[in-house]
């Protein structure tokens, strides 16, 4: 592959993210408003679909990251929704829940690898090739989320006391970088220490995307606010 065509192939990957993190913010930002329940399907899904995703590797800003950060960020974004709206137990609810997705997600996997397959079926590689790890990774991953989950809920409820209604884009944009940090420190150590060749490199790298990534999904999701405010006031006026 031609240096050009591997700078067309890392512009592509970038044009992908940027449409990625918005329909995930925008998704998450619509919700925002609907029942706990709608809303915490919506964060199990996110979960699900992040740890689907996280054995793919890409090339982004020169880093080489998983595919599945975006997720990570959505998961938390929706669940400061939930505890802007919904009491601490409706936040519980969907926390044991999300938990509950990804402990099935590595039992059906556990069990659509142990199955024997027919002679010649040619799936049966790929499924053991992508789902033979899942059961540690998802496992690892769903008590690391389940701590993360704690740790950023006690520090959401903290600031809310001391700045009250006031600065919510700004808790929540503490709330996600101390969180995704938080969570890429603990899933590289336990999940992939055993796995990955420089292991500094994945805490550094895909710390440094998930910032990205909570950055762009709050710019999107304050944008979207504004628009909305101005929507309702065209509206109100006509």
């Amino acid at each position: 592959m031609s240096f050009l065509e591997r700078d067309l192939e890392n512009v592509m990957n970038e044009l992908w993210f940027f449409v990625h993190i918005v329909w995930v913010g925008s998704l998450a930002f619509y919700c925002r408003h609907k029942s706990a329940e709608v809303q915490t399907t919506l964060m199990v899904v996110y979960a699900i679909l992040g740890n689907l995703m996280v054995l793919k590797q890409m090339s982004l800003f020169g880093l080489q990251v998983t595919t599945a950060d975006v997720y990570a960020v959505g998961v938390i974004l929706v669940l400061n929704y939930i505890r802007e709206s919904y009491d601490d137990k409706a936040v519980h609810q969907a926390m044991v829940y999300s938990f509950a997705g990804l402990a099935l997600l590595a039992l059906a996997a556990y069990f659509q690898v142990s199955y024997e397959a027919l002679p010649g079926d040619k799936m049966d590689a790929a499924y053991h090739q992508l789902m033979q790890p899942f059961p540690k990774i998802v496992m690892v991953s769903a008590v690391v989320y389940l701590v993360v989950q704690y740790v950023d809920n006690r520090l959401f409820s903290w600031m809310r006391t001391l700045a009250g209604d006031r600065y919510f884009m700004a808790r929540v944009l503490f709330s996600l970088i101390f969180s995704q940090v938080l969570d890429t420190v603990l899933f590289s150590l336990y999940a992939l220490g055993d796995i990955a060749a420089s292991l500094w490199d994945i805490i550094v790298f895909s710390s440094l995307v998930k910032i990205l990534c909570s950055g762009c999904m709050v710019f999107n999701t304050a944008i979207s606010q504004r628009l909305s405010g101005l929507w309702q006031k065209i509206s109100q006026a006509s």
